[in-house]
């Protein structure tokens, strides 16, 4: 994820359909990872938050085909809209 949310109300200038609406799974997500254990030169097993990270990604696949059938129900319309 190329952003990180901190938890308030406000989402980013120029977020997406998915930042936007799954806000509160990436939040969860970026908790989790960062109450993961860390050592020097190790690298982070993130197993732990596969929960989150699914989470994440039903939410997101749900957004975008919201979005997918809004689309079409908007070109179906505009097409048989008499000239």
């Amino acid at each position: 994820m190329p952003f990180v949310y901190q938890r308030s109300s406000k989402t980013r200038d120029g977020a997406d359909a998915c930042e936007v609406s799954c806000k509160r799974h990436a939040c969860n997500l970026q908790e989790c990872i960062a109450r993961l254990p860390t050592s020097v030169g190790s690298v982070m097993d993130t197993s732990r938050c596969t929960h989150h990270m699914d989470a994440w990604n039903r939410c997101c696949d749900n957004v975008n085909l919201r979005l997918k059938e809004s689309v079409a129900k908007l070109a179906s319309t505009t097409e048989t809209l008499p000239p």
